[in-house]
């Protein structure tokens, strides 16, 4: 099933909603100097790092009253039958992706690469940067007539979406599948719709950028200060296993406008998941790839 997001509407999936909520839901972690910084102090990890940190309600649709159900830590969207693992790449090969970026403005397609080599930093995997593609769909993660001999890389699709997606409140920004084989992630696909926008009186589009608006250093980053920037790397995470939390001082918040200023990247929680993602976790064997 599709991760998508709606505005202020509950959706399937790895929901990330814009205004839905009201008050906050509590547990808001201090500020990170800098997010991206590794930190030579962090604990041994777990070896059943999946228990108490599932995101089950990722899975059927988050309605807005259920974030408070959510771990005050990370979680994980897709979990091994031995209840510790979660899904994840294999880290210890480059990860490629391609974007198609026809019917988009050339800064959401530099905001992509920049989410994928902020995602690379916190997790260690090689991001490779495939370029451009005239790809705008994609059912599975093998692609032979495209891409044979190897699975197909992390398809981005930026388009139009229908005019009944991109109306007030029903409004999805965009939908992820991720791709597994097993339980190892191989690929995924990424749409994200071109016309969405923020301001519901005046339609202003969604911003450039990951950084706060100038002079809001404090406080729910509110509807009209969402940017792309942000929007791409909470899903990239998803893309990598990484499911929500009820902290609003986290980017995996599952409603965009409720999170805080700060961070503008992943808060200390969000890396510590991503920590079981990625490099530090160790290799995962690469299934083969399917022939014919």
């Amino acid at each position: 099933m599709g991760r998508r997001w709606r505005v202020g509407a509950a959706a399937l999936a790895t929901l990330l909603m814009v205004g839905a909520c009201g008050g906050g839901s509590g547990g808001t972690a201090a500020p990170d100097a800098d997010p991206l910084a590794v930190d030579t102090t962090a604990p041994k990890l777990d070896a059943c790092p999946a228990e108490g940190h599932v995101d089950t309600l990722g899975v059927r649709g988050l309605l807005p009253n259920e974030i408070a159900t959510l771990p005050i830590t990370y979680t994980f969207l897709h979990v091994a039958p031995d209840g510790c693992s979660p899904a994840r790449f294999n880290p210890c090969e480059p990860v490629h992706y391609i974007q198609n970026g026809a019917a988009a403005p050339a800064f959401v397609v530099e905001n992509v690469r920049e989410a994928f080599k902020r995602l690379g930093q916190a997790t260690g995997i090689d991001f490779v940067d495939d370029g451009l593609t005239d790809e705008n769909a994609r059912r599975g993660p093998y692609v032979p007539e495209r891409y044979p001999g190897r699975w197909a890389p992390i398809l981005v699709v930026w388009e139009h979406f229908p005019a009944e997606q991109t109306s007030g409140q029903a409004q999805i920004l965009g939908n992820t599948l991720p791709m597994r084989a097993g339980d190892v992630t191989v690929s995924a696909r990424l749409r994200f719709n071109v016309d969405a926008y923020n301001d519901e009186t005046t339609k202003a589009p969604i911003r450039d950028g990951f950084g706060p608006p100038a002079g809001s250093e404090t406080g729910p980053i509110g509807r009209n200060n969402i940017t792309w920037g942000r929007i791409i790397l909470h899903e990239l995470a998803h893309v990598v296993g990484l499911g929500h939390t009820r902290d609003e001082g986290s980017l995996m918040y599952p409603d965009a406008a409720q999170q805080t200023i700060r961070p503008t990247g992943f808060s200390r929680s969000d890396l510590s998941g991503l920590r079981y993602l990625g490099r530090d976790a160790g290799c995962v064997t690469s299934p083969p790839r399917p022939t014919g």
